[in-house]
């Protein structure tokens, strides 16, 4: 019996499609097993959307295979950084969009890869070799000490936003995931992931109310949507977002909705749908990626730019809907971001005055529009707009937090209640 030992690094989606993995291994009767040390097979599912988390897949290879075990690459690092990988490994790779070549790799198995449904929970990396994961997993044992470690983005964020309410434990309950689909419609300038996920396609509806059946079945009251472009949903197949939530929220029971990164070109057009349906209280929280009020920012990201229509709709639906948690997500000292430019950013913040957020200063990314417009923001210069941006935002009442991990740094605010 061969052993198989998964690791993962990215976007919940990524997550999802290790699940998957895993699934199928045990599904065609391989061992999972908890260190590298004792495989047979590593598959490492990865991540490159900004180049710091490139270079820390690219190293995380490097590690993998000094062990005695066949290393695959999967996820969306083969994609985006190709040239890259091949110059430090010539074994097998996996994308994104690929995941049913995996048969390809083991021909022998019994129980085909499309035979195993999309997963609803989030695999778990697990390495009882790490001190250091003997260690975080010893801290998560304790309630109090737990609130104080930051072990992932999604974790501090909302321990950060909610604090000890009923909300709080809703979301930090077991969550049930719900891909509603793949790919995505955008074409965002500092985006690097895009031709690594593929078109968009929507999962049929009947799929998703099925699935979300079945979590409601199993017990789970927290349920999440995830995809890299969630309120494009149905258009592909003639339904739209709106009727997929509202399939959803009419079905009975004692559960709550949480949707992650809605663009605010789908706010706009779909703010009179959401707030029949956001009524029921079923939905309790919603992620609107703004990424910046400046028109002229917006339009070098090849985003929705009128600005006017978004904080309106953000604005009706705090005052319709004042129990629905709300944050945004803005994009600080994209390239040729003035100092107004910066100075609006927080104006809007103030204006808008949503529960919380975060402010995730701009990273390059190879290969990308934005990566070739001048002039960049020094990281001096962004260092001072960050601490500006901390100060202005604890003035106005939020507590802030300045996170830092491996791939990722950015300001979290929420505001004190």
């Amino acid at each position: 019996m061969k052993k198989i030992y998964l690791y993962v690094k990215g976007c919940r989606k990524r997550y999802l499609d290790t699940k998957r993995i895993q699934n199928y291994f045990i599904k065609n009767d391989y061992e999972i097993v908890s260190k590298p040390n004792d495989a047979d097979v590593i598959i490492f599912v990865t991540c490159a959307y900004l180049n710091d988390v490139a270079d820390f897949s690219l190293n995380k290879v490097k590690e993998f295979q000094k062990y005695n075990a066949e290393l695959i690459v999967a996820g969306c690092l083969p994609s985006i950084e190709k040239e890259r990988l091949a110059e430090i490994f010539d074994g097998k790779v996996l994308n994104t969009t690929e995941l049913d070549k995996i048969e390809s790799y083991f021909p022998k198995n019994k129980v085909s890869f499309s035979c195993i449904e999309d997963q609803n929970i989030l695999f778990q990396n697990i390495d009882t070799s790490s001190f250091i994961e003997q260690f975080k997993r010893t801290l998560r044992k304790s309630k109090t000490i737990e609130r104080l470690y930051l072990g992932s983005k999604y974790n501090i964020f909302h321990r950060f936003a909610y604090g000890k309410t009923p909300l709080f434990d809703a979301l930090h309950r077991k969550s049930f995931h719900i891909r509603t689909s793949w790919g995505c419609r955008g074409n965002c300038a500092y985006c690097g992931i895009k031709h690594a996920i593929g078109p968009f396609k929507s999962k049929p509806i009947d799929q998703c109310i099925k699935e979300f059946r079945s979590g409601l079945s199993k017990g789970y009251t927290n349920f999440v949507l995830e995809s890299d472009d969630v309120g494009a949903y149905g258009l592909d197949m003639k339904s739209s977002f709106p009727e997929l939530l509202d399939k959803m929220t009419e079905i009975p029971g004692q559960y709550h909705i949480t949707i992650r990164a809605l663009g605010p070109h789908w706010l706009v057009r779909y703010i009179d749908n959401f707030y029949e349906i956001f009524k029921r209280k079923k939905i309790i929280s919603l992620g609107i990626a703004i990424q910046s009020p400046n028109p002229r920012i917006l339009k070098l990201m090849n985003r929705y730019s009128d600005i006017d229509k978004v904080k309106d709709a953000c604005l009706k639906l705090k005052e319709f809907l004042p129990d629905l948690a709300l944050d945004t997500h803005y994009i600080l000292g994209f390239p040729t971001e003035t100092e107004d430019e910066f100075l609006n950013t927080l104006d809007f913040i103030k204006d808008l005055d949503y529960q919380f957020g975060y402010l995730m200063p701009y990273s390059p990314k190879n290969n990308t529009e934005a990566e070739k417009l001048e002039p960049k923001i020094s990281d001096e210069e962004m260092k001072k707009r960050l601490r500006y941006a901390k100060k202005f935002l604890k003035k106005i009442g939020h507590r802030v937090l300045y996170y830092t991990e491996e791939e990722c740094s950015f300001l979290l605010f929420d505001k004190r209640r």
